[in-house]
């Protein structure tokens, strides 16, 4: 039986990964946001309002947006 090298070489890196429970969740890349002191303290206080952290927040806000 023949191994297929050109098959492992080219074996692609996906968006997902799976954590230690065997959860899939997908990776992340961090971004630089540069926000006015103002508006930067109505996402914190929004934050404790909600519980949520602000990483959260912005996601869904990008979610309904795009």
């Amino acid at each position: 039986m023949a191994i297929d090298l050109n098959k492992k070489a080219t074996k692609r890196l996906t968006d997902v990964l799976v954590d230690k429970t065997g959860e899939a969740k997908e990776k992340t890349q961090q971004i630089s946001l540069y926000l006015p002191v103002s508006k930067h303290r109505k996402l914190k206080m929004e934050s404790v309002r909600t519980g949520k952290p602000m990483t959260k927040i912005i996601e869904e806000w990008i979610d309904t947006e795009i």
